[in-house]
């Protein structure tokens, strides 16, 4: 049997090699919460890790362990929450104790891994290797945890002297928005520059009144409902990265414009439908055609979760930091296959129902939704082709800079699920990494099955707004 040297080993199967590990605690300036109670939204997310990473050009000079260290202790000062523990109590009910637990940060090194073999394969999925991730567990279906590490960092230093940061973040106590905002605050703090200190108050995102119990699902109720069976692939999934340039994404949203407007209360959308509405209802529309599932299936649904920060009328503070998205796709983001796919005029009807869902999300229907899930947890619906679809382009996470430069690239750790259609529609860099300029475009990953993938990619109207990397031989300037 022949054996590969780590030179010879395909760029996604390099190792890391961990050179320390360290157990950071906030500085002794501020002292930890008494244990209290996680909002409603914290409680009911799903039990998983966020695993994002950054990759930045080599500093000029060499970073001394310590600078990582120091300014990452003081960043806690501020979010001392990520050193403590999470317990759970209830399927509705999980409480979070800050203590001197400490969070890990290790240090690791992949002499035969460059930024320029990654920048070569486009950061595409076959290039980036697990192992620059921190390890952790997704324990979403264990049933048995009580004690979870809430934060875990990775510094990676690759052959070439770049540097990989990537995290493993616990979903309950944060989202998205809140951990790359504790990412650019981190940064701040290491250029020796303050930030505004998160809100973190247990008061908010609870309902005014409480639940009638009789609402109260029995446990035979849940039992009730047979679980789907898991569908069998025939081949291997596939993992692919797509992007859309600036200019493409301003012609899909033409395009888009340009279809008949959907009945009903969706038409008071249409003038308010943006960019990246357009780009996730062309995702929904392609994906439910291409599904295998979709024979089995008779309605669909995108969920596609709102930030309570950014509304025109926020609903929490800019600065909270915890879970505060919510999807509103049953209220508005749902259809019989048929009617989504029957034409093209299905991605306007998806992008207004999109955005018809935000402007839905009041004050009123948001107290409305807690109190639901305070009685009544959501059990999820297997009879449905489902996606879930989250926009983070918001999020200027190419402003990260920890004065060394600003990240080439940002990606998620895809879950690698094909029978969970979940992508994230991040923003995408220029060429140079400086990140915005103007209209940014976009990237996501999808995994499918290989035919499922083949028929994605020739879909006359997916393809014709949607690139993808073929042997490197597109670049990210198609604009």
């Amino acid at each position: 049997m022949i054996q590969c040297t780590e030179s010879e080993k395909p760029v996604n199967q390099m190792e890391a090699k961990l050179r320390s590990a360290h157990i950071i605690r906030a500085e002794a300036l501020s002292e930890p919460k008494a244990t209290y109670d996680l909002n409603l939204l914290d409680s009911t997310i799903a039990r998983l890790y966020i695993r994002p990473a950054y990759f930045f050009e080599a500093p000029r000079t060499a970073l001394s362990d310590e600078f990582w260290i120091n300014s990452l202790s003081k960043t806690l000062n501020d979010y001392r929450f990520l050193t403590g523990t999470v317990t759970r109590h209830s399927s509705t009910r999980l409480s979070l104790t800050e203590s001197d637990r400490g969070c890990t940060l290790e240090f690791a090194e992949t002499p035969q891994l460059t930024l320029s073999l990654l920048r070569h394969a486009q950061f595409g999925s076959e290039s980036v290797p697990d192992s620059l991730y921190p390890s952790a567990g997704i324990v979403q279906d264990d049933t048995t945890w009580n004690s979870i590490e809430l934060l875990r960092v990775r510094i990676t230093t690759l052959g070439d002297g770049a540097i990989v940061l990537g995290a493993s973040m616990f979903h309950s106590v944060w989202d998205g928005h809140s951990m790359f905002q504790f990412i650019k605050d981190w940064a701040a703090t290491a250029r020796g520059e303050g930030f505004i200190p998160p809100v973190r108050d247990p008061v908010l995102l609870r309902p005014l009144s409480q639940p009638q119990t009789a609402s109260t699902p029995s446990a035979t109720t849940h039992a009730a409902r047979p679980a789907a069976a898991t569908p069998k692939l025939s081949q291997a999934p596939v993992l692919e990265n797509f992007y859309v340039s600036p200019s493409a994404l301003q012609e899909l949203k033409a395009y888009v414009s340009s279809l008949p407007l959907p009945d009903g209360p969706m038409r008071d959308a249409a003038s308010q439908v943006s960019s990246q509405d357009c780009l996730a209802a062309l995702i929904w529309w392609s994906l439910v055609q291409t599904s295998n599932a979709r024979s089995s299936k008779i309605n669909t649904v995108c969920a596609y979760p709102v930030n309570l920060r950014t509304l025109k009328r926020p609903l929490v503070p800019m600065e909270y930091c915890g879970n505060a998205w919510l999807s509103m796709h049953e209220k508005t983001a749902k259809f019989s296959i048929n009617d989504l796919i029957a034409s093209e005029n299905g991605i306007r009807m998806a992008a207004c129902a999109i955005r018809h869902g935000v402007m839905s999300l009041t004050a009123g229907h948001l107290e409305e939704q807690l109190a639901r899930l305070s009685s009544n947890p959501p059990i999820p619906d297997l009879s449905i082709l489902g996606c879930f679809i989250t926009s983070w382009r918001g999020f200027r996470v190419y402003d990260t800079d920890f004065g060394f430069g600003k990240p080439l690239e940002f990606i998620p750790l895809h879950s690698k699920n094909p029978h969970v259609m979940v992508t994230y529609i991040r923003p995408m860099p220029d060429d140079a990494g400086n990140g915005y300029k103007g209209e940014s475009g976009a990237e996501f990953q999808l995994c499918l099955g290989q035919d499922e993938m083949s028929r994605l990619k020739h879909n006359i109207v997916f393809g014709r707004h949607v690139h993808w990397f073929e042997n490197g031989s597109r670049s990210r300037s198609v604009s």
